[in-house]
């Protein structure tokens, strides 16, 4: 609630960075007028149920408020799309649990109420960076690279708001792991993001930020850790040597490579730990493209596309997973 109590900054940093005319003004005066409706009703039911002190609430929304609040990393009007799209995400499953958690029926049904109506504003700021992404892809894949890697929730300059987003971790509200599975992971399959192609030197640099993580501990500055590809040069060509050479083989007997689809990243890692074509890993390219990230599993989906069109008979294939706390996972096949 204290969070929504700032729009007035919040209306005055979009209006300064996309103006206030036309269709574009009538969205935001539109937008702050729902987002105030959910401030005056949480703030109404938490009253109404004693839930707060009245008088400390009031002295933190007049700190909050006279504090203002400025975005940190809104360089262009993209990064602006970029961050209310993850924002009103991140806000829509925070709502959505505290409903879920609060213990009081109708606060359940208001908090759903706010939920859908965070999860519209979401569609309308997700659409508008997906057409970016189709005008401007590097600059569209850099603005969520930046918003992504350094992310804040607005209430982020709320008095207290460490301990506040500490406990409201522990409760199962809102915590690395939804914002990892709910927030960041949709918005990578939905947002043309692993399928971009039609990229500059820039964006492919962004998109390997974007697919990269790097789990940091300031708050909820989420991001997926960028050391992956190291770890796979540095460990996985051992393990694939110490298996191969278990029944004979060498990678250069290797004729099918079906690799864990975990990104542009890995898949450079992987071909430059063996020595491989860039083909080599079309088919994890492609299942990549067209599903996302599906974890380990992915492997079985490549390897149901390199069944279609096997290599010769008896040809060994390689099939390579990795996982949590970067765990290798191998299987030898023949064909």
């Amino acid at each position: 609630m204290l969070t929504e109590d700032n729009l007035p900054s919040y209306h005055s940093e979009i209006t300064i960075r996309l103006g206030r005319d036309g269709a574009w003004g009538a969205w935001v005066h539109r937008w702050t007028a729902e987002e105030d409706r959910h401030s005056f009703v949480l703030r109404a039911i938490l009253l109404a149920r004693r839930a707060v002190d009245p008088v400390v609430l009031e002295d933190l929304r007049l700190r909050n408020m006279a504090s203002g609040w400025s975005p940190h990393n809104w360089f262009t009007p993209l990064h602006t799309l970029a961050y209310a799209t993850v924002q009103e995400l991140a806000t829509r499953h925070a709502h959505r649990n505290t409903g879920a958690l609060c213990g009081d029926r109708l606060g359940e049904r208001l908090m759903t109420r706010i939920a859908a109506d965070e999860n519209l504003h979401m569609l309308f700021y997700r659409e508008l960076l997906a057409d970016a992404f189709q005008v401007f892809p590097d600059d569209a894949m850099t603005a969520l690279a930046d918003v992504l890697r350094d992310f804040r929730m607005p209430g982020a300059a709320i008095p207290g708001f460490g301990s506040r987003a500490a406990r409201v971790a522990a409760a199962g509200i809102y915590n690395p792991d939804i914002h990892h599975e709910h927030v960041v992971a949709p918005l990578l399959r939905t947002l043309p993001v692993l399928a971009a192609t039609e990229l500059g030197p820039v964006g492919r640099q962004a998109q390997e930020r974007v697919l990269g993580w790097d789990i940091g501990s300031h708050g909820f500055r989420i991001v997926l850790s960028a050391e992956i590809p190291a770890l796979v040069e540095n460990h996985l060509p051992r393990a694939v040597r110490e298996l191969l050479s278990r029944h004979g083989l060498t990678t250069r007997d290797v004729g099918s490579w079906i690799v864990h689809g975990a990104g542009p990243k890995v898949f450079t890692a992987v071909e430059r730990a063996f020595a491989l074509p860039p083909q080599a890993l079309e088919l994890t390219r492609r299942s990549v493209a067209a599903k996302g990230n599906l974890s380990s599993v992915s492997v079985l989906d490549v390897l149901c596309t390199a069944a279609k069109a096997p290599p010769p008979r008896g040809t060994p294939g390689l099939v390579v997973a990795m996982g949590p706390g970067f765990a290798i996972e191998l299987a030898l096949i023949r064909w």
